[in-house]
């Protein structure tokens, strides 16, 4: 007993700082400036950060909208009702263009690009004062899994349908 009472006794504070962090998992705290700099030291994250910003990575909505519509959907009623019900059920990111009337929900999805999507965005425009059109646009171009349809087009869909069930009570939207 008296043996483990010394050895206790000569830790340094450093020494039982240590042995809590990996016994519990615990962590210093460091300031902002200390991971600042201890992320920018490291040669990978500096050559990502310099290969990101010298090719331009981001994709944005133009960059999506170049590509062509891999489904389109008609519907009657108001464009405006149709973007909202996408944005909540797809949870994307809002765009609006008020000189063409046009409503654009769209965004990136993290780890599917080997099932054929990487970005998407719904664009639903008013193509006269009764309705409008709904076009799936997606990154990359190509063939994809039928349970990304399911993901994104069943959706917008079912939002086609309840506005234009909404607009004429005896009609659905038209594929």
């Amino acid at each position: 007993m008296q043996i483990i009472d010394r050895r206790a006794a000569a830790w340094s504070k450093a020494d039982k700082t240590l042995v809590e962090r990996v016994r519990f998992g615990r962590r210093t705290p460091q300031s902002v400036d200390e991971r600042v700099t201890e992320t920018m030291r490291s040669p990978r994250t500096t050559t990502i950060m310099a290969l990101l910003f010298i090719t331009g990575a981001c994709i944005n909505l133009e960059d999506i909208r170049r590509t062509e519509p891999v489904r389109t959907v008609n519907f009657t009623g108001s464009f405006e009702d149709v973007a909202k019900c996408v944005e909540y059920r797809l949870r994307g990111k809002l765009s609006r263009d008020p000189f063409r009337k046009e409503i654009s929900v769209y965004n990136s999805v993290k780890a599917q690009t080997n099932r054929g999507v990487s970005h998407y965005a719904m664009t639903i425009t008013q193509t006269d004062e009764r309705g409008g059109i709904v076009e799936w646009f997606k990154l990359p171009e190509g063939e994809m899994d039928q349970a990304m349809v399911g993901r994104f087009w069943t959706p917008v869909v079912n939002c086609a349908d309840e506005v234009t069930r909404k607009a004429d009570p005896g009609e659905s939207a038209a594929l």
